[in-house]
């Protein structure tokens, strides 16, 4: 009893950090256009999608780097978050003729996780009414947050054959090339190594389907010379303790 005395007024929370409440209001909204877009591909909302994931990733960036100047350290700090990679990769298709439902997939993933956690710390440190099957779906979500960045990290790599088809297909000549370096920024991502482990989950399974006897010679060498570029390409991190 003691605690839920202690608890504050819902409002007096979302006043004390108006921004993660902006944020939160915009992952909804993200979620809502994304249902939108889903439901009719070729609505506005496909780009609504991109602004919101846009606005809400630039305030997290804000957060982060409260501080921006012309440097080269600024820089670096702003590439190193995933904030700014997000922001990037929304900005990035927002010139996209062709609307397709795998770029947004990860922006939804992302909301649902963010807004969740929100939700889950507004619940339990204000007076918030408690809402028994809310409550339960978010905790469920929540414990499923390891599948959720496994699917975003694969969408992720999966994209890039899509921005080479875009490209063809008039969408931007350059966006392999801003795609690839958006994808090298995953791959380094310090806080999230999920881009990098299903890298080597995926780099695995093909060379164990190359050794096998049911895989033919063209296949075979195609794999380990793909396997081979990649490992050249791919930039040089820390080991990453699981």
């Amino acid at each position: 009893m003691a605690e839920e005395r202690e608890r504050i007024a819902p409002m007096e929370f979302i006043k004390a950090d108006k921004v993660s409440f902006g944020m939160f209001l915009l992952r909804v909204f993200t979620l809502f256009a994304s249902v939108m877009a889903i439901i009719n591909p070729y609505s506005s909302y496909f780009k609504k999608v991109l602004l919101a994931s846009a606005a809400a990733n630039a305030l997290r960036l804000h957060q982060r780097v409260p501080h921006l100047t012309l440097s080269a350290q600024t820089l670096q700090n702003i590439l190193a978050e995933d904030s700014g990679h997000y922001l990037a990769f929304s900005i990035m298709f927002l010139s996209v003729k062709n609307p397709m439902m795998i770029i947004i997939l990860p922006l939804m993933a992302f909301a649902v996780m963010h807004s969740c956690a929100y939700f889950t710390k507004l619940s339990t440190e204000t007076s918030l009414p408690q809402l028994g099957l809310v409550t339960k779906a978010i905790t469920y979500i929540r414990s499923k947050n390891q599948v959720l960045l496994q699917f975003i990290a694969m969408n992720e790599i999966f994209m890039m054959p899509i921005t080479v088809y875009l490209a063809f297909t008039g969408n931007g000549i350059f966006l392999p090339i801003m795609y690839y370096r958006f994808l090298l920024m995953r791959y380094c991502s310090e806080r999230n190594p999920y881009n990098r482990i299903c890298f080597n989950q995926l780099n695995m399974a093909a060379m164990q389907f190359a050794a096998g006897g049911s895989c033919p010679g063209f296949a075979r060498d195609l794999i380990y010379k793909a396997s081979a570029m990649i490992n050249r390409m791919a930039p040089m991190t820390p080991a990453t303790s699981q």
